[in-house]
């Protein structure tokens, strides 16, 4: 770690690779509308003295905010090189701004739909989701993508009676709501909320969806659905509960099972006696 905060006090002359050209923001903005992220482990990173730091060491930064990434390119393109230094304001509002664009992507655009077969639509959009995550890591593009053909889907079919479809094809809705921006969300939640009242989706997703949003804006959730992964140690805690005694009973009203039991696949441990 004494590495990393070499930023480079001992050379007047910061480090800048001689043969590689800088990438600008309205760059790094175009591409990330185009899902061409940096490859944060195929790249070299470097202090301001120039000293390589191991990519395993910049994930244990106890505040990421305090530094900034400068991108080089080669002649091909491809963002190979990154400088670490200390991070300016206008570096913070960027990064606020960046990963805004990284968290929506470009419009959404509407695809032609055949309603005809609700289910075989349905199933291939869910395979694609789930083939799109592998070892936990996401596919942003894929999950744009799929985003585009479900918001197709329910702007012209809505959402499939119980018996037209089955819980996978179901969950291939909600899931890649789930999945999608806040706003698009937001826009689609009283659909679902209402095939969820007719029982043409299950009250489980509706309560899914609810606690993400609520953890979004910083307040308790109410299932307990959420977990959040430290990108560091990798271990999983549960978001901030309301009335954690009566949790369970919430659930139970929007057919989920015992909290404890949920959060053992994320080994965490739920101990709270309920009322």
């Amino acid at each position: 770690m004494l590495l990393l905060f070499a930023l480079g006090c001992t050379d007047p002359a910061p480090y800048r690779p001689s043969d590689l050209k800088p990438v600008s923001r309205q760059e790094l903005i175009r591409r990330a509308l185009r899902f061409a992220y940096p490859n944060g482990q195929q790249m070299t990173y470097r202090n301001e003295a120039g000293e390589i730091i191991p990519y395993d060491s910049l994930l244990t930064i106890p505040n990421p905010t305090l530094y900034a990434l400068d991108y080089y390119e080669n002649d091909a393109g491809e963002i190979v090189e990154a400088v670490i230094r200390e991070s300016t304001e206008a570096d913070r509002d960027f990064q606020k701004r960046y990963q805004q664009v990284a968290n929506t992507g470009p419009e959404l655009r509407k695809v032609e739909v055949n309603c005809s077969d609700k289910a075989a639509f349905l199933q291939g959009v869910f395979e694609r989701d789930q083939s799109s995550r592998h070892a936990g890591l996401l596919d942003r593009k894929t999950d744009h993508e799929n985003l585009e053909l479900i918001t197709s889907f329910l702007d012209k079919c809505g959402v499939p009676d119980h018996d037209e479809i089955d819980d996978v094809q179901r969950a291939a809705i909600w899931t890649v709501l789930q999945h999608g921006p806040r706003d698009v969300r937001l826009a689609y939640l009283p659909q679902l909320e209402a095939a969820a009242g007719r029982g043409d989706i299950g009250p489980g997703a509706i309560a899914m969806m609810r606690d993400r949003l609520l953890v979004e804006e910083g307040k308790p959730q109410l299932y307990g659905t959420q977990v959040h992964t430290d990108p560091g140690s990798g271990q999983n805690s549960l978001h901030p509960l309301s009335d954690p005694a009566t949790v369970d009973r919430r659930r139970a009203e929007v057919g989920l099972g015992p909290l404890r039991e949920y959060l053992q696949r994320f080994a965490i441990d739920f101990a709270v006696p309920q009322r």
